[in-house]
């Protein structure tokens, strides 16, 4: 006999599963409902620069993160971390939603926030957008690492933009343009708000300086 489900990052359980309990089924989603539904939700958290994040432990529905919400923690993103630091900050906190969900140590309050379901961040942020501000680049980058970072076409070829940092205001109102290399070896580009320079790579595993980079 099944008496529990709790499900934690699965994509889908069909109703022919999740059914089969014979209390409840929830599942444990990490971030708030219903504005931060989908696969991405810490990602998305740290790249529109959302001050708080959290668990929601809601019921299961033939709806991806539909059902009943059950309980909410909320906690604080620190400005500067990356999403396998924030993956891991709610992976701690998840024993003590659970404990608080399970001993009944919370308030049951109507939910009215609009829901929100965003779009899978890795096939829709990946690549680096010069047409963004400086701060908004920096959070797609943060919230790519440390699995990866933003890809860039470059002479033909596609690279993957580890470190990017401002030089000095871009005052032509002109982004998305090339400017050439600095004499460092630096990728100079304009963004949004930004001259800036491309200084570091991952190429293969290993973050290297792009001068090292051969075209």
């Amino acid at each position: 006999k099944v008496h529990f489900i709790i499900v934690a990052g699965f994509k889908y359980i069909p109703e022919s599963i999740y059914s089969l309990s014979k209390e409840f089924s929830i599942n444990i989603h990490p971030g708030i409902l219903p504005q931060n539904k989908g696969s991405s939700p810490t990602q998305w958290s740290i790249y529109l620069g959302e001050k708080q994040t959290g668990i929601t432990i809601h019921k299961l529905d033939r709806k991806i993160d539909s059902g009943k919400i059950l309980i909410i923690k909320k906690f604080k993103i620190s400005q500067k971390i990356d999403n396998y630091k924030l993956e891991t900050e709610i992976n701690k906190k998840i024993p003590r939603a659970l404990d608080k969900f399970f001993f009944r140590k919370f308030e049951r309050k109507p939910n009215r926030t609009p829901v929100k379901t965003r779009k899978n961040f890795n096939r829709h942020k990946s690549l680096l957008d010069l047409s963004d501000n400086y701060d908004s680049i920096c959070r797609n980058l943060r919230a790519m690492k440390p699995i990866t970072g933003i890809r860039f076409l470059y002479k033909g070829k596609m690279i993957c933009v580890w470190q990017i940092l401002k030089v000095s205001k871009n005052t032509s109102n002109k982004s998305g343009m090339i400017r050439g290399v600095d004499s460092n070896g630096n990728l100079l580009v304009a963004c949004k708000d930004y001259n800036c320079k491309i200084t570091k790579v991952l190429s293969f595993g290993e973050i290297l300086p792009f001068s090292d980079l051969r075209f």
